[in-house]
C-alpha cells in the first residue's frame, strides 16, 4: 500500500527557511514532522518529532524591516486621520503567545498576519482585554449596570455598534520567535479518557507540549479610532480609552497563558514618534513635488494660472468666495473649451479637496440619510460638479 504523506509534494525537502520566507505559510501550510501510525495512517502528535520541528522557528527572525514600515505608516496615517490615537507598546518583560486555539496539527495553533507573516493579535482580542479589565474593576452593582449601558455603550454588542474601533496589534520591526514547553502531569485524569475513573498522581507521566511564542523586548503598534455615529453616547473619552488599554495590558495583559506570566506589555512612545516623523517627512516631500508640479502648471496652462490665483485669496473657511470665483471663472471661458488640467486642479483643490466630499465626481447625485432624501455632498459643490462634467460633453 502506497502512504501519501499530507503535504505538498513539491515543498517536500525544500529549503522552508530562507530569510525572506513568510514564516506564517511556512507554520500553517508546510508542516512536515509527520510520522506513520499502524492505526491513523499519519499523526504529528510526537512530542519528541513536535519538539524538533519547532526548532525552525525557535530564535528566528520573521518579518521584513520595509514592509513592517510601511504597514506601521499606514496605520498611523489611518487612525490618524480618522480622529483616533496610536498607541506604542512593548513586552518588555514577558513573552508573548497569540492564537494558540487555531487549529494546527500540533495542536498549538499561532496567529500570524497573512500578508506581513508575522505574529499578531486582532483587535477584537485587544477590545476583549479592555472589557475584561474595566468589568474587572468594579463592584457587582456597577458590573450589572455597565452591563446593561455602559459596556454596550463603550465596547458595542452583538446587536450594536461600540463607541471604539480597535485595530490589530502588529509589530513594527522583525520579532524574535521563541518556543515554549508546558508540562501537564495529570492529562489522563484531565481527559479521562479510560472507563476507568482515574485519580490524579504522579504516576501519570508528564508529557512536555510544545508551542510557538513572540520573545520579549518586541516593539508593537495598534490604533483606537472613535465611532463617530456612537460619539455621544460613549461613556470614556478618547485618552481615557487610551489609557484603558495601556492598563489592561500591563495588569491583565493579552494573548494566550496570560496567568503563566505571557503576554504582558507596557507604554512605548519612542517608536511612535519614530514613525510619526517618517510619515512627516514623506509628506513633506510629497507636498514640494506637488508644488513644483503646480509650479509648471501655472507657467504651462494659462486656466490653472487663473485658478492658482484665485486660490489665493480664498479665506481659510470661507465656503462662499470659492464658490462664487469659481461659477465666475467658468462663465468667463465663454465658449472655450475648459482644459484638462482646470478641470484636475479644481477637482484637487476644491471640489474632493476634503474627505467628506470625496467620490462626489463620480457620484454627484448620491444620496444620504436613513430614507435616502438627502445630499451626500454639499450643494454648491454639486452644481460646480455637474456644470464641469456637462462643459466636458460639450
Amino acid at each position: 500500500m502506497t502512504w501519501t504523506v499530507p503535504l505538498y509534494a513539491e515543498v517536500q525537502g525544500a529549503d522552508l527557511n530562507h530569510p525572506s520566507a513568510n514564516a506564517g505559510l511556512r507554520f500553517n501550510k508546510f508542516a512536515d514532522a509527520w510520522a506513520r501510525d499502524p492505526d491513523k495512517f499519519f499523526v504529528f502528535n510526537d512530542p519528541a518529532k513536535n519538539r524538533n520541528w519547532f526548532k525552525n522557528f525557535d530564535q528566528r527572525q520573521v518579518g521584513r524591516p520595509e514592509q513592517l514600515q510601511e504597514s506601521a505608516e499606514r496605520i498611523w496615517q489611518f487612525v490618524t486621520r480618522s480622529g483616533g490615537v496610536v498607541v506604542g507598546l512593548k513586552n518588555s518583560n514577558s513573552r508573548f503567545v497569540t492564537g494558540t486555539g487555531l487549529e494546527h496539527p500540533t495542536d498549538n495553533g499561532f496567529a500570524w498576519h497573512s500578508i506581513l507573516g508575522v505574529p499578531y493579535l486582532p483587535g477584537s482580542g485587544l477590545k476583549g482585554a479592555v472589557r475584561a479589565y474595566v468589568v474587572e474593576q468594579l463592584d457587582d452593582d456597577q458590573r450589572a449596570l455597565f452591563d446593561k449601558h455602559s459596556g454596550n455603550a463603550d465596547f458595542g454588542m452583538p446587536s450594536s455598534m461600540g463607541a471604539f474601533a480597535f485595530t490589530d496589534l502588529i509589530p513594527v520591526q522583525p520579532v524574535r520567535l521563541a518556543v515554549e514547553v508546558m508540562t501537564p502531569h495529570y492529562g489522563p485524569y484531565y481527559q479521562m479518557t479510560t472507563e476507568t475513573p482515574l485519580a490524579p498522581g504522579d504516576w501519570l507521566g508528564p508529557v512536555p507540549i510544545t508551542y510557538l511564542a513572540v520573545e520579549k523586548d518586541q516593539a508593537w503598534i495598534c490604533g483606537i479610532i472613535p465611532i463617530q455615529s456612537r460619539v455621544h453616547h460613549r461613556t470614556l473619552s478618547l485618552d481615557e480609552m487610551r489609557i484603558t488599554l495601556v492598563d489592561a495590558l500591563a495588569t491583565l495583559g493579552a494573548g494566550a497563558r496570560t496567568s503563566s506570566g505571557l503576554g504582558y506589555f507596557e507604554s512605548e512612545e519612542k517608536h511612535i514618534v519614530n514613525i510619526k516623523n517618517r510619515v512627516d517627512d514623506r509628506l513633506a516631500k510629497f507636498n514640494e513635488e506637488r508644488q513644483k508640479r503646480e509650479q509648471l502648471l501655472r507657467e504651462d496652462d494659462p486656466q490653472v494660472r487663473t485658478l492658482m490665483e484665485l486660490k489665493e485669496k480664498w479665506g481659510k473657511d470661507d465656503h462662499d468666495k470659492p464658490y462664487k470665483d469659481i461659477l465666475a471663472f467658468l462663465d468667463s471661458l465663454g465658449e472655450a473649451a475648459i482644459s484638462q488640467a482646470a478641470v484636475t486642479w479644481l477637482r484637487t483643490h476644491y471640489l474632493e479637496a476634503d474627505k467628506q466630499s470625496k467620490g462626489i465626481w463620480d457620484q454627484p447625485d448620491k444620496m444620504t440619510g436613513k430614507k435616502l432624501d438627502k445630499p451626500a455632498f454639499n450643494k454648491k459643490k454639486i452644481e460646480i460638479t455637474k456644470r464641469l462634467q456637462a462643459l466636458l460633453k460639450s
